[in-house]
């Protein structure tokens, strides 16, 4: 068993070194990038906000203890980008963006956290590119979903 412990711990710190992985700071540029490259692509394609959002819009039109069954948290960095941005499909789609890279890097830093290796940090972050509701449902709605995700990833940080 120990030799198998080993070996895994060898395998590990050898693709640790691999020239192929980016350092941490490239890939979470690169992240950066492929967000930024969402935010483009959702500001300038389309100027309507989604079902989540134009939802959103309407009950956040002042700051309250709850929103319906939703925890206020989105709502209020909702009205905050709002307020610093502008009002504009930009500012929500920014505000998305913004907790999904928090999400990426969240994951990232935990999965570094619990196997002390770079790679499986990059591995586990990079697998969240084959989640459907990462990668697809994220962007367009969830908005609540995307906050409660980021919280319990920084709660387990």
């Amino acid at each position: 068993m120990q030799s198998a412990l080993a070996s895994s711990t060898t395998n590990l710190s050898s693709l640790d070194n691999a020239r192929f992985l980016p350092t941490r700071n490239q890939f979470l540029v690169l992240i950066g990038a492929y967000l930024a490259f969402q935010l483009a692509a959702r500001t300038f394609i389309s100027d309507a906000a989604g079902i989540d959002e134009a939802h959103q819009l309407v009950i956040g039109q002042s700051l309250k203890w709850g929103y319906g069954p939703h925890a206020p948290l989105y709502t209020w960095l909702m009205i905050l980008f709002l307020k610093v941005f502008g009002s504009s499909t930009f500012s929500l789609n920014l505000l998305r963006e913004v907790l999904l890279f928090g999400i990426y890097a969240l994951v990232y830093a935990n999965a570094r956290l619990l196997t002390r290796s770079h790679a499986c940090g990059v591995l586990a972050a990079v697998g969240l590119q084959f989640h459907p509701t990462i990668v697809w449902e994220s962007q367009r709605e969830l908005t609540n979903s995307i906050v409660a995700s980021l919280t319990v990833l920084a709660a387990l940080y």
